[in-house]
C-alpha cells in the first residue's frame, strides 16, 4: 500500500489509521532518509527543497530503500505500507512494477487536504520526524506530477472521523476486489 500526498497532507495519519486496521509494517520515509544520513529521526533538518538531506540524489537512495525493505517484507508475504511523497509518475509506476514482480496486491491513496489546513497543521508541527514546511509544500505543488493513474484512490484528510470511516469502506473494497 502506498499513503503519498504533499507534506502536511497527513500521510503519516493515514498510515497510522491503517496500521491500526491489520496487520502492517509501516515504512516512513522521513525516518528513513534520518536513519540513511545517520541522524535521529527526531532531530530536525531544515533544509531548502530538494538541498542537503533533502537532495535529489538522496531523495533517491530513501526510495532505492523503502523498495528494497518492501521487497524484503512483500516476499515473506507481510503487508507494508509506504509513506512517503510519491510526487511523481516513475515513482508511483516503481512501486506498481515491484507489486507486479511479487504477485502482490497493490493501493495507492493519494492523501489530500485543504491548503489553509495544510499550512495550520505545517505551524502547529513540533514532534514530528517530517521537516516538513509551508515553503516546502509550496515547490512541492510547483514540480508535482498531478496522479491522473485509474488506480489511484484520492483520500480527503480533514475529519478524522470521516477519514477513519473512509479509510474502513476503501480497505473493505480492496480486501473484497482481490
Amino acid at each position: 500500500m502506498i499513503v503519498s500526498g504533499f507534506t502536511g497532507a497527513g500521510k503519516s495519519f493515514v498510515a497510522d489509521i491503517i496500521k491500526k486496521q491489520g496487520d502492517f509494517i509501516v515504512l516512513k520515509s522521513d525516518v528513513i532518509r534520518k536513519e540513511l544520513a545517520g541522524i535521529n529521526p527526531y532531530m530536525h533538518v531544515y533544509a531548502d527543497f530538494e538541498k542537503g538531506l533533502y537532495s535529489k540524489e538522496m531523495t533517491e537512495r530513501v526510495y532505492d530503500e523503502l523498495f528494497k525493505r518492501a521487497e524484503k517484507y512483500l516476499k515473506r508475504r507481510k503487508n507494508v505500507i509506504i509513506d512517503a511523497s510519491f510526487l511523481d509518475k516513475g515513482k508511483r509506476d516503481r512501486a506498481r512494477e515491484l507489486a507486479k514482480k511479487l504477485n502482490a496486491n497493490i493501493l495507492i491513496l493519494w492523501v489530500e487536504t485543504d491548503e489553509k489546513l495544510i499550512k495550520e497543521r505545517l505551524e502547529k508541527r513540533e514532534s514530528d520526524v517530517s521537516d516538513g514546511r509551508w515553503e516546502i509544500y509550496l515547490k512541492q505543488k510547483e514540480k508535482y506530477e498531478k496522479p491522473c493513474e485509474k488506480d489511484i484512490i484520492f483520500l480527503k484528510n480533514e475529519k478524522s472521523e470521516e477519514v477513519k470511516k473512509e479509510i474502513e469502506n476503501i480497505l473493505e473494497r480492496f480486501t473484497k476486489h482481490f
